[in-house]
């Protein structure tokens, strides 16, 4: 998915970064609605949206990055 993205994004990276923010936005409710049904799970539940936050800023990076270096 990351390289099909990155992919997208030399093209038009703002229009899949919208997409993909709207993705990441509909999996936090689904974590913190998770959250709520298995307390027992909760904490790990809230490491896997952490560690799947720091993906996405290291991407927005990259992306930006690759759109500087294209001139875009």
């Amino acid at each position: 998915m990351i390289f099909k993205l990155l992919s997208i994004s030399v093209y038009n990276s703002h229009t899949a970064l919208c997409l993909s923010c709207f993705q990441l936005e509909s999996l936090q409710a689904e974590a913190e609605r998770l959250e709520e049904e298995k307390p027992d799970e909760a904490e790990a539940i809230r490491d896997k949206i952490a560690e799947i936050n720091n993906v996405w800023v290291n991407l927005k990076d990259m992306v930006r990055h690759a759109d500087s270096s294209w001139g875009l």
